[in-house]
C-alpha cells in the first residue's frame, strides 16, 4: 500500500516547524517533516507558527487550526501533542495518532508548571490517552509506564525511537587523552526554560565537589533569560569571583562546536529525556546524567548513570574521566548510540504506524 502526502495530516497545533527554537517537540516535529519529504511523502501541516501567543490569541489560533482540520480529509491524523488528538476527535476525524513525549503531565507537578496549566495538561493527557488509535512513544520506559499503570492496552502503543538530525562524526583520538588534574577543566550545565527541575542545585553540589579535587574548573550555566531570576545567590557569587559564567542562548548553527570544548555535560535532571543531551554525545563531550525516568533508555552503556542526588558517583565519574581509557569508552559508546536514533530508522517506525492503522481501517470498512 502507498501513502500519499494528503492521506497524512500532521497536526503541529501548539507547536512549530522550526529547529531553532529551544523547545524539543519544534525540532520533533520539524525531523518528521523532513523525513517524510525525503521519502516522497508531503503531509499536510497544521502548526501554532512562530508567535507564541498570550493566552487569548491562543484560543484564537486553536480556532482556526480547528477550521483546518474540519476542512481536511485525511486518511490518518497524527497529533504531535495530545491537545492536537483531541482537536481532531472533536472533529469527528479518523484513524488518530498521538506521540506521548514522556509522562510528566501524568507522574507530578514540577517547578516549571503552574498548578492551572499542570492540571490541565494532566487532563489532556488522560482523554488523548483514550480516544487515539494508536499512541507513539520513544522509548520503552514511556510504554512500560503507560500500559502498567495507566491501563492502556499494549497493542495500541508504538515505540518509534527519536530520529536525531545532528552532524554526528566519529571522535578523534585527541580527544580521549588522559587530563591533568591541574589543568584548566570546563563543566557545561545546559537548564534550558527549567534549570531548576533539570537539576541546578545539584551541579552546584557536584561542582564544589570536584573543584576540591582539580582547583582549576570552571562551570558554564546555559540557561534563557526569562529564567535568571531562579538562578540563586549561590551561582551569583559563583559568577563574581570568576569560577562560572551564565550564558542566555547559543545559536543553533554553533551549538555542538560549543559544547564541544568542554570537559563533560551534566545533566542530573529529573525530566528525563532532552535533546540537549544528544547534542552533547554528538559533540563527542562525556555525559554524565540522573537514570530518571526514560534516560536508561538512551544512555544506559553509553554516557554514565547516576541516582539524581547521588553526589558521590558524579564526583567519581568526572575524576574516572580524567582517565583517558575511560573517556575513549565513553565518548566511543555514546557514539554508538547515536548511530541507533537515525532519521532513516525513524520514519520506517513512524511509516509502519501509519501503513497498519490505515490498512486495519479499510480491511474493518470491507467487513462491514
Amino acid at each position: 500500500m502507498s501513502i500519499k502526502g494528503d492521506d497524512i495530516i500532521i497536526i503541529g497545533f501548539p507547536y512549530t516547524n522550526r529547529k531553532d527554537t529551544g523547545r524539543g517537540i519544534d525540532r520533533y516535529l520539524a525531523v518528521l517533516l523532513e523525513a517524510c519529504t525525503d521519502h516522497g511523502i508531503r503531509p499536510v501541516l497544521i502548526e501554532q507558527g512562530l508567535v507564541r501567543p498570550r493566552f487569548f490569541n491562543f484560543l484564537k489560533n486553536m480556532e482556526l487550526a480547528f477550521i483546518k482540520i474540519l476542512k481536511t480529509k485525511g486518511r490518518l491524523y497524527h497529533a504531535i501533542d495530545p491537545l492536537g488528538s483531541i482537536m481532531a476527535f472533536l472533529c469527528m476525524k479518523k484513524n488518530i495518532v498521538t506521540t506521548i513525549h514522556d509522562t510528566i503531565p501524568l507522574d507530578g507537578k514540577v517547578s516549571m508548571f503552574s498548578w492551572p496549566w499542570f492540571i490541565s495538561m494532566k487532563l489532556v493527557m488522560r482523554i488523548s490517552l483514550i480516544i487515539s488509535d494508536v499512541l507513539v512513544v520513544p522509548f520503552a520506559s514511556t510504554k512500560e509506564t503507560l500500559v502498567n499503570r495507566f491501563d492502556v492496552p499494549e497493542a495500541r502503543v508504538r515505540i518509534v525511537r527519536y530520529g536525531i538530525d545532528l552532524n554526528i562524526k566519529e571522535p578523534k583520538k585527541d580527544s580521549w587523552q588522559s587530563v591533568s588534574e591541574d589543568k584548566a577543566l570546563r563543566l557545561l550545565f545546559m537548564g534550558g526554560g527549567s534549570p531548576i527541575d533539570r537539576g541546578l542545585e545539584m551541579v552546584l553540589n557536584i561542582f564544589d565537589r570536584f573543584s576540591e579535587r582539580v582547583p582549576n574548573v570552571s562551570l558554564t550555566i546555559v540557561s534563557k533569560a526569562g529564567t535568571f531570576q531562579k538562578l540563586n545567590e549561590r551561582v551569583i557569587s559563583y559568577v563574581k569571583n570568576g569560577r562560572a559564567e551564565i550564558l542566555e542562548f547559543i545559536p543553533e548553527n554553533e551549538i555542538q562546536g560549543f559544547i564541544s570544548k568542554f570537559f563533560a555535560f551534566l545533566y542530573p535532571s529529573s525530566l528525563g529525556f532532552s535533546y540537549l543531551v544528544m547534542q552533547a554525545m554528538s559533540a563527542g563531550v562525556p555525559v554524565i546524567a540522573s537514570n530518571t525516568r526514560d534516560m536508561r533508555d538512551y544512555l544506559e552503556n553509553a554516557g554514565i548513570l547516576c541516582d539524581q542526588y547521588d553526589l558521590e558517583c558524579y564526583t567519581k565519574a568526572l575524576i574516572e574521566l580524567l582517565r583517558g581509557d575511560v573517556r575513549e569508552k565513553v565518548i566511543r559508546n555514546q557514539y554508538s548510540r547515536l548511530m541507533e536514533f537515525s532519521t532513516d530508522v525513524f520514519f520506517d517506525g513512524i511509516r509502519n504506524v501509519y501503513m497498519d492503522l490505515i490498512s486495519n481501517s479499510t480491511n474493518a470498512r470491507r467487513d462491514v
